[in-house]
């Protein structure tokens, strides 16, 4: 009997998207088989993100050097228009493609190079009797959506890749001096700032989705598949998503909310914990964090040896009243002056503050933990899929 078998894939209206020869049931992987996806070799597996439908690849564009990060969402192509899981991946995905495309020019976001389709077989691993384990095809068919973008995770193929670390990791190896602190602080603000002038908005502002180039100081904006492009500056939003630890109470309220105020409010938890090394509303539940966040019940750490204007940089992105919210330009013209500030020359009775101090990483920062906790470093995943927590 051939190993291959005769597959006519059919939409949901009885056409015909597919006709080939696939692999039967059992058929064994090939070891050495290149797994490939339009021009580009496909590699291992970067990460997932509960709730969001897709897994992330390092690729290498086929006959070159040059590397670049796949998301790819899988599915049943029989079933695609019926399955919620599917329709929300799409959705995503496209929404990802389509904000990128209108930021193709902008420095300090992650970069799209192409979104296709295609078909793959589909494999699955299977435990043999040795104790090995094998991969076999499942004598079914695959399609495949995949976005391409920059690659901006440190790995192995690359020595300059190793300079690309996520915020959430590189402050949970080293807290940071004030100056530090703001002046990496900045460059984020600079580039929301570019966003929210053309009416984006990211949604989905936290320490994993921002990524720094330690070659250059300058930071990279990732995972935009819930971000916005606003149709005025009044436009209101319904729906509820987001991290936990830097949802805004706007998104809480169960009313409609302006999207930059959100961001403004998501960049203000940033700042507290890339100063401070622990977010500023942790709790153990979901309500009691929420609580939190509704009634902006956060406190300055003692202990630290921080300016008055940054405490108040702080207090003004945290506030409740959205419409009192600093806007990123006001923010960025506020830290401009902060920085001027500790420029100046030293004097003699000028305190010298260390740069970095080493401190104990522990958590994990996109999920609820107590709120007497730092900044951890957990499994970093840079340019990783953000958590999509509906509420």
């Amino acid at each position: 009997m051939s190993k291959y078998a005769r597959r006519i894939v059919r939409g949901q209206t009885g056409n015909v998207l597919l006709d080939c020869e696939i692999p039967r049931y059992g058929t064994p992987v090939e070891r050495k088989r290149c797994r490939k996806a339009g021009d580009f070799v496909i590699g291992y597996e970067l990460g997932t993100s509960p709730g969001v439908p897709q897994t992330q690849y390092l690729a290498r564009k086929q006959g070159s050097s040059e590397f670049y990060l796949l998301k790819i969402l899988s599915f049943d192509p029989e079933t695609e228009i019926v399955d919620k899981e599917t329709l929300q991946g799409k959705v995503l995905l496209h929404n990802e493609f389509t904000l990128l495309s209108m930021l193709d020019d902008l420095d300090g976001v992650i970069h799209q190079h192409g979104f296709f389709s295609d078909y793959a077989f589909e494999e699955r691993q299977i435990e043999r009797d040795d104790g090995t384990v094998q991969s076999i095809y499942t004598g079914r068919i695959r399609r495949r959506l995949i976005l391409v973008l920059d690659c901006v995770h440190a790995h192995e193929f690359c020595d300059e890749s190793s300079a690309f670390i996520s915020l959430q990791r590189h402050i949970s190896v080293a807290r940071l001096s004030e100056r530090k602190a703001l002046e990496l602080f900045y460059e984020v603000v600079k580039v929301v700032e570019q966003l929210h002038a053309r009416n984006i908005i990211h949604r989905d502002l936290k320490l994993n989705n921002i990524v720094l180039d330690r070659r250059t100081g300058r930071i990279v904006l990732t995972n935009f598949f819930l971000g916005k492009h606003l149709i005025n500056e009044q436009e209101c939003l319904f729906d509820q998503r987001g991290s936990p630890a830097y949802i805004s109470p706007d998104v809480l309220g169960g009313k409609p909310y302006r999207g930059k105020p959100s961001d403004m409010w998501a960049l203000g938890v940033i700042l507290y914990t890339i100063v401070y090394g622990k977010f500023p509303f942790l709790d153990t539940t979901p309500s009691a964090l929420f609580r939190k966040i509704r009634e902006a019940d956060y406190t300055i750490p003692s202990g630290f040896n921080t300016t008055q204007e940054t405490k108040t940089l702080i207090k003004r992105m945290l506030t409740l009243n959205p419409d009192e919210r600093l806007t990123a330009w006001e923010v960025r013209t506020e830290l401009e002056q902060i920085l001027r500030r500790f420029r100046r020359p030293r004097t003699a009775c000028d305190q010298l503050v260390p740069e970095l101090v080493d401190v104990q990483p522990s958590l994990t920062a996109d999920k609820l933990v107590p709120a007497d906790q730092s900044i951890p470093t957990g499994k970093e995943t840079v340019g990783g899929s953000p958590t999509v927590e509906p509420m």
